[in-house]
């Protein structure tokens, strides 16, 4: 099958696709991303993601601009590879364009935005029994804009994979445990509380946490955001690793040892809360 793609809203196969290599998402990272799911070609909670991108790109200081053209765009590219019926992932990438020379500075011309877009099948992973792995936080300190800046998540991912089977890495700061390398982090405290770290400027707002705090009042659940340990990870009842590819998983190995798996009753009404809300949010 014939992988297409979309560059500033034309339509190509993948191995015919071509950037300028003097775009500045290629020589800074001057660029942002989203994956945002698809269920029959409707988006799941766009407005988040929405809201997520123009945060970024506001953050990254790019020229005003009207991006409700998107949406669109990703649902042309979804039926231009047969996906409309049933998961699909759409990857955005928005750079800020090439200019005719290599400068830190922006360029003092307006230049064209570089638009990318790859639909591809939904993976099914596992909703429990994930394996995780903790590291130091190595990452810049505004990951609160979801930018391609990503070599920290890379090496930290990079130095698990080597060590062994594992599925996501535990970020810790100062001792308290942020987010996962590519996913969000959360925990169930022994007093049945859901419990996720609050917004902080090193630490991306995840679309996935929004949608639990969201099942957590539909379900009558305390939610709480606070800063835990590490410690409190590895005592927690359950530990709950969030994406758009994943939703709500249950992790139970944390360096080598066994964790969560205390309670399971919670659990359970977050992930058929959080299924109920993915059918119940698509535009």
């Amino acid at each position: 099958m014939v992988i297409k793609v979309s560059i500033n809203g034309s339509t190509l196969p993948l191995d015919e696709a071509r950037i300028s290599p003097l775009d500045r998402g290629f020589l800074f990272g001057d660029a942002v991303y989203d994956v945002i799911k698809f269920i029959d070609a409707k988006a799941f909670m766009y407005d988040k993601h929405y809201w997520r991108i123009t945060n970024s790109l506001d953050g990254l200081q790019f020229p005003e601009n009207d991006w409700s053209f998107l949406l669109e765009d990703m649902r042309k590219l979804i039926h231009e590879n047969g996906l409309e019926n049933g998961m699909s992932l759409v990857y955005l990438q928005i750079s800020r364009g090439a200019y005719e020379a290599r400068s830190h500075e922006f360029p003092k011309e307006e230049i064209k935005p570089t638009i990318f877009l790859m639909a591809t099948p939904c993976p099914q992973l596992k909703p429990k029994g994930l394996k995780l792995a903790s590291r130091q936080d190595n990452r810049w300190g505004l990951c609160k804009y979801k930018t391609v800046n990503l070599l920290g998540n890379v090496l930290t991912k990079q130095s698990v994979v080597e060590d062994g089977n594992c599925n996501e890495v535990v970020l810790i700061k100062d001792g308290i445990a942020l987010e996962c390398s590519s996913s969000a982090l959360a925990i169930i405290d022994p007093e049945g509380k859901v419990v996720t770290h609050p917004p902080a400027d090193y630490m991306l707002p995840s679309i996935s946490v929004m949608g639990m705090e969201q099942v957590c009042k539909n379900q009558g659940l305390d939610y709480v955001e606070r800063p835990f340990t590490l410690d409190e990870v590895k005592s927690a009842g359950e530990v709950l690793v969030l994406s758009s590819v994943r939703d709500i998983s249950q992790a139970n190995i944390l360096d080598g040892e066994k964790v969560g798996d205390k309670n399971p009753e919670i659990l359970d009404k977050l992930q058929k809360g959080f299924a109920d809300l993915v059918k119940s949010s698509l535009s």
